[in-house]
C-alpha cells in the first residue's frame, strides 16, 4: 500500500495576505500555491531546478498593473516575480525560487493585423505559430525562425531576444519589434518603441520610473561607449538584453534594444507589435551530407559571399540520433549534414561539390521536400536528448557566438576540451551566424559529472573569449549569469547593473538573473540544485521511473492541432494536462515517496476508511492522469517517449491499494464478459441499465445483432492449410461485425483460406484502470493460447486498432516478452496480390490514434492498398477524436471527449459518402456527436 502524502501548500502570511488583497481589488487571474501547480513550474527545459513558492496566471495587463502596484509598497518588497512563458528556454531564465508568473496561459490573444504597415500586434502568451498562421493568411510571417515555433511564445522570445534559422537574413526578435506594452515598477504601464533625441528629452522630464528610466538609459548609454570596443563582441549574433550600444546612438533612443533579452528582470511585456516580412516566394535547399563535422562548418563557412539566407549544420551523434528516420537524399555513411536554404542552390551546389569531405549533394526545389529535411533536423535534435542511457547530451554550454569566420578553429578546440574529460557531445546549429549548439552528455545523477557542468563552462568561457565571441550567443544567461562581469569587465558591467537599478532597483523582477542593482545582490550560481540531484533518491518503482527522463523539451504543449501531441492540453492549455507536466508530477509523487517500501496489495477495510482522507498529494497525481485519453502519442512523438497511459495504468495499481475503486471500474473490467451473453438484449441491458448511468456510464452503444461466424480452435487451424487467421476482438464482433464480414469476404476473393480464431477477452478496460494482476493473467493466458500457432508462420490479423495493439504493444511489457506477431489488416494486405480487387470514388480515412502513434506507416499502407485498386485515399492529417476507448463514456468526461473532436475531426467535416475510419471506438464518436454512420475502409474493399 501507498503511504499518505499530505500536500505541501506552504503560503506565508505575506503571501496569504497579498492573494487576499488581489481578489478584493479585482484580481482575475488565478493566484495558486498548490503543491502541483508549483511542481510545473519548478522545471524548464534547462538542467536547473527551482520550486517558486506560488503560481500566478494573469488574464490581463491589468492583473500585473494590479501585482506590481502591490508589490512597490513597502509591506510587500521582499516578494519577487520571475515572468514563464512556454518554458523552452536551455538556461533556466524562468526558474524561480519566489514567484512564478505564468505569462502563456491567458494572455494568448491577437490583438490587432494593420495590413497596410504589415504589422501584427500580440498579447505575450500567443505562440509563434499561432502568430504565423494568422500572418500566412496575409503571406506574411515573422523573421525569426526557432525549433520550438509551436510552443515558445512571444513573450519568452522577447525576454530571449530570439533568433534561429535564418537570422543573417531576418535578424533577432529585437529586429521586429516596433513597440512593447511593459508594466514596470509599481505597476506603471508604457509603450516603448524607438524614438528621436527631441522625444527623448521629453520622456526624461516625465515624472517617476518612465523618466528615471529614460534618463539612467542615456547615462549608462553614453558611460558605456569607451568600453565597448573591448568588451562588447561585434558579432551577427550581438549580445542580447541591456543592449546599451544599439539602445542609444546620439540620434535615435529605442528602449527596447534594452528590454528585448533582458529575461523578464527589468519589467513584464504584455504586449508587442511586430514587423512582419513576406513569406519567400520560392526557397530551395542544398543538402550536404560530409564525412566530417569539421569539414562540414568549412565548407558551410565558405559559400558566405553566395548569401545563402541560412546555412544549418547537424553532427554524426545527432544524425545516429534520428537515422531511420533520414529522407534518401542523406548518405547513410554521413557524419555530419549541411542544409543551405537559398535562391541560387544550382550555384551553390556546383561550388562545394568538390570540397574536401563532401560525399554527396543534393538540390531540392519542392516544399513537401524542403519541409521533410527540416522536420528531419528538428527531430533528431530533439531525440538526441533522448540518446544515451544514463549520459545524455544536455544543454548548459550550447549557443556561444564567435565570428563565423574562426567557428571551425574554436569548435576543433572546443572538441579537444572535452575530449580531456571523455565527454562525447551533440552538436548542431548556425553555421552563418557562428553559433553552435553543443550539447556535452552528462549523467545528471552523478556527482563526478555534474561537478564537470561547472568545470567545462568555467573553460568554454575563457575559450570564446579568446575567439572575439560571446557566451550566450542564443539561448539567454539564465543560470550562467555570473560570467557576466568577467565577459564585459568592470567599466561596462557598472552600466549594465545601472540599466537594473534604473528599472528594478528592489531587484524584484527574476532577481539574481542577467545583473544586479547593486553589487549587494548575488547573481544565481551555476552550482545551484539540478533536476538531475534529486532523480537516485525517488522510489524505483517499474514504469514509474520512467517519468524521471522528461527533460522539460515542452514538445506535448504543442498548439497544432493537426499534430496528435496532446489533445487533452490543447483543451484549456493547463499543463497539468499535457505528458511534460503528468510526468513531473508523477516524479515529485516518487521524489515525496523516496525510499519507503509499497506495493499493490491492500485491505479493502483500510481502503474504506482511506476514502475520506482528503488530504494527499497522490490525489493531485489521480487528478493529473485521469484526464489522459490515451492516444499514445506522447509514446512516439515526445523525444523522450514518456508513456503517459502505461505510467498511467502504473500508477493506478499502486493509488487503488489505499482507495478503494469506484463501481465503475467493475463494470468496465468486466465489460468484454458481459458482451459474450447469447442474447444481445441481456447484454444491452447489463451495459444500459440504472446502474450504469448511476455509476457515471454514457453513451454505450448498442450491441449489434449477432452474426455467425465459423471459428477454429488452435488445434484446427494448425492441422489445416491455411493462409491467414483472423483474431477476433469484442469491440469488432459485437458492436461492428459488418467489418469483420468485409475482412471474410476480401480473403474469399483473393482466392485464400482463412480461418477465424474463438474470440477471447483481451483486457483492454483492465489496463487503462490499472488492474496490472489480473490483466497480467489475462495476457499470460492468451499469449499461451496464441503462442501454439507462432511456429506455424500463419499471418494472424486483429482489426480493431485498440484491441491488436494492445497484444502488440502492452503484453509484452507486463510479460516481458518478445513482440508478438498479430499484424493490423493493412500490414497484412499489402503483401498480397491485389488485382482482382477494384475500388470506385475517392476516399479520405481517418486513422485511430493508436494505429496513428504506433504504427506510422499505417496510413501509407492504406493509401498504397487503395492505389493498388485503382482508387484514391487521403489521410486526414489529425489528432484523437476524443472517445479514447471508455475516456469518452465517462460522465465526467463526456464534455471533454466532445471538445477534442470539435478541435480535431469536427474541423475536417467527416461525412458518411466519403469519409472512414479504422477505430470501432471512433465511430462511436461521430455517431454520437455528428450522427454519421463511418464505414471502415474494409468495408469498401470488400465490396469490390
Amino acid at each position: 500500500m501507498i503511504p499518505q502524502l499530505p500536500r505541501d501548500q506552504t503560503c506565508s502570511t505575506l503571501l496569504g495576505t497579498l492573494f487576499r488583497k488581489l481578489q478584493e481589488d479585482g484580481f482575475e487571474g488565478v493566484l495558486s500555491t498548490s503543491e502541483s501547480s508549483r511542481v510545473l513550474a519548478a522545471n524548464d527545459n534547462s538542467i536547473w531546478e527551482q520550486m517558486p513558492s506560488a503560481v500566478i496566471a494573469p488574464r490581463t495587463t491589468d492583473d500585473i498593473a494590479l501585482l506590481l502596484k502591490f508589490l512597490a509598497t513597502p509591506e510587500y518588497q521582499q516578494i519577487k516575480i520571475t515572468p514563464r512563458g512556454g518554458g523552452t528556454s536551455t538556461a533556466g531564465q524562468s526558474l524561480t525560487e519566489n514567484i512564478s508568473l505564468d505569462c502563456k496561459r491567458f494572455l494568448h490573444h491577437v490583438k490587432d493585423f494593420n495590413a497596410e504597415k504589415k504589422q501584427i500586434t500580440v498579447e505575450c502568451g500567443v505562440v509563434l505559430a499561432d502568430v504565423n498562421k494568422e500572418l500566412a493568411k496575409h503571406n506574411l510571417m515573422l523573421g525569426p525562425t526557432v525549433a520550438t515555433a509551436d510552443r515558445a511564445t512571444i513573450g519568452g522570445m522577447i525576454g530571449n531576444d530570439s533568433a534561429g534559422k535564418g537570422s543573417i537574413v531576418y535578424g533577432k526578435m529585437s529586429d521586429c519589434v516596433v513597440s512593447l506594452c511593459t508594466v514596470l515598477r509599481g505597476g506603471e504601464v508604457w509603450n516603448s518603441s524607438a524614438i528621436d533625441k527631441v522625444k527623448l528629452e521629453k520622456n526624461e522630464t516625465i515624472s517617476g520610473v518612465v523618466g528615471d528610466i529614460h534618463r539612467e538609459i542615456k547615462r549608462a548609454c553614453d558611460t558605456a561607449e569607451p568600453f565597448l570596443k573591448e568588451y562588447w563582441p561585434n558579432l551577427p549574433r550581438f549580445v542580447s538584453g541591456y543592449n546599451l550600444p544599439m539602445a542609444w546612438d546620439g540620434e535615435t533612443f529605442n528602449l527596447n534594444r534594452i528590454i528585448c533579452g533582458s529575461e523578464g528582470t527589468l519589467g513584464v511585456v504584455t504586449e508587442a507589435t511586430l514587423q512582419c516580412v513576406d513569406i519567400p516566394a520560392s526557397q530551395q535547399l542544398v543538402v550536404v551530407s560530409l564525412s566530417s563535422f569539421d569539414a562540414a562548418l568549412r565548407c558551410g563557412a565558405s559559400i558566405a559571399t553566395l548569401n545563402p539566407s541560412a546555412v544549418e549544420v547537424v553532427d554524426e551523434l545527432v544524425l545516429e540520433s534520428a537515422r531511420k528516420n533520414a529522407p534518401l537524399c542523406i548518405d547513410e555513411n554521413s557524419s555530419a549534414l549541411l542544409c543551405i536554404e537559398c535562391k541560387n542552390g544550382s550555384e551553390i551546389l556546383e561550388s562545394i561539390l568538390h570540397k574536401d569531405g563532401v560525399l554527396s549533394g543534393t538540390l531540392l526545389k519542392k516544399e513537401d521536400e524542403i519541409e521533410q529535411i527540416w522536420r528531419f533536423r528538428n527531430q533528431s535534435v530533439g531525440l538526441l536528448s533522448s540518446s544515451g542511457k544514463n549520459k545524455r547530451p544536455v544543454p548548459f554550454v550550447e549557443d556561444c557566438a564567435v565570428p563565423p569566420e574562426k567557428l571551425a578553429d574554436f569548435i576543433c578546440d572546443f572538441r579537444s576540451l572535452l575530449d580531456k574529460h571523455d565527454l562525447r557531445a551533440g552538436m548542431f546549429g548556425h553555421v552563418d551566424a557562428g553559433v553552435i549548439h553543443v550539447r556535452p552528455a552528462l549523467d545528471l545523477c552523478s556527482q563526478n559529472d555534474l561537478s564537470l557542468i561547472r568545470t567545462v563552462t568555467d573553460a568554454v568561457a575563457n575559450l570564446v573569449r579568446l575567439y572575439g565571441g560571446i557566451l550566450w550567443g542564443e539561448h539567454g544567461k539564465g543560470f550562467r549569469s555570473e560570467y557576466g562581469p568577467e565577459i564585459f569587465g568592470n567599466g561596462l558591467w557598472e552600466q549594465i547593473c545601472r540599466v537594473k537599478a534604473a528599472f528594478d532597483p528592489t531587484n524584484q523582477f527574476n532577481p539574481e538573473k542577467v545583473a544586479a542593482p547593486t553589487p549587494n545582490h548575488p547573481l544565481v550560481s551555476l552550482d545551484s540544485k539540478t533536476r538531475g540531484s534529486t532523480n537516485n533518491k525517488i522510489a524505483q518503482l517499474p514504469i514509474l521511473t520512467n517519468s524521471i527522463r522528461c527533460d522539460g523539451n515542452s514538445q506535448c504543449e504543442s498548439v497544432k492541432f493537426d499534430e496528435s501531441m496532446c489533445p487533452t492540453y490543447r483543451l484549456n492549455g493547463d499543463p497539468r494536462q499535457s505528458p511534460r507536466g503528468r510526468a513531473e508530477i508523477l516524479r515529485h509523487w516518487l521524489h515525496r515517496i523516496g525510499g519507503r517500501k509499497i506495493s499493490t496489495k491492500g485491505s479493502w477495510i483500510l481502503q474504506f476508511f482511506n476514502q475520506f482522507a482528503k488530504d494527499d498529494f497522490s490525489h493531485s497525481v489521480f487528478d493529473a492522469l485521469h484526464s489522459c485519453i490515451g492516444c499514445k502519442a506522447c509514446a512516439t512523438q515526445c523525444p523522450m517517449e514518456i508513456d503517459i497511459p502505461q505510467m498511467r495504468s502504473e500508477f493506478l495499481s499502486y493509488y487503488y491499494s489505499r482507495y478503494p475503486r469506484p463501481i465503475r471500474d467493475f463494470i468496465w473490467s468486466r465489460m468484454e464478459g458481459f458482451l459474450k451473453f447469447k442474447s444481445t438484449r441481456v447484454g444491452n441491458f447489463l451495459m444500459h441499465s440504472s446502474l450504469s448511468k448511476a455509476v457515471g456510464i454514457v453513451d454505450v452503444p448498442k450491441i449489434s445483432s449477432k452474426i455467425r461466424v465459423h471459428t477454429s480452435s488452435v488445434e484446427e487451424i494448425k492441422k489445416g492449410k491455411l493462409d491467414v487467421v483472423l483474431l477476433q476482438d469484442s469491440f469488432t464482433t459485437y458492436f461492428r461485425p459488418q467489418v469483420m464480414t468485409s475482412f471474410i469476404r476480401i480473403v474469399s476473393s483473393l482466392g485464400l483460406n482463412l480461418a477465424v480464431l474463438p474470440i477471447r477477452p483481451c483486457g483492454k478496460a483492465l489496463h487503462v484502470r490499472g488492474k496490472l494482476r489480473t490483466f497480467h493473467a489475462v495476457a499470460h493466458a492468451n499469449v499461451c493460447w496464441l503462442e501454439q500457432l507462432q511456429g506455424t508462420n500463419i499471418p494472424i490479423v486483429g482489426i480493431d486498432p485498440a484491441a491488436t495493439l494492445l497484444w502488440r504493444e502492452e503484453y509484452p511489457k507486463v510479460l516481458s516478452l518478445d513482440p508478438i506477431k498479430v499484424l493490423l489488416p493493412q500490414e497484412w494486405l499489402i503483401g498480397q496480390d491485389l488485382s482482382r480487387l477494384e475500388i470506385l470514388g475517392n476516399w479520405k480515412l481517418f486513422l485511430h490514434c493508436n494505429e496513428q502513434s504506433l504504427v506510422k506507416n499505417s496510413g501509407t499502407q492504406w493509401q498504397q492498398i487503395f492505389e493498388r485498386a485503382g482508387s484514391n485515399l487521403e489521410i486526414v492529417k489529425t489528432a484523437c477524436c476524443g472517445m479514447g476507448g471508455i475516456f469518452g463514456h465517462e460522465k465526467e468526461h463526456k464534455k471533454k471527449s466532445i471538445s477534442i473532436w470539435n478541435q480535431s475531426w469536427g474541423k475536417h467535416n467527416p461525412t458518411n459518402e466519403t469519409s472512414l475510419t479504422t477505430g470501432y471506438s471512433c465511430q462511436v464518436q461521430a455517431s454520437r456527436i455528428e450522427h454519421l454512420s463511418l464505414r471502415h475502409p474494409l468495408e469498401i474493399i470488400g465490396k469490390s
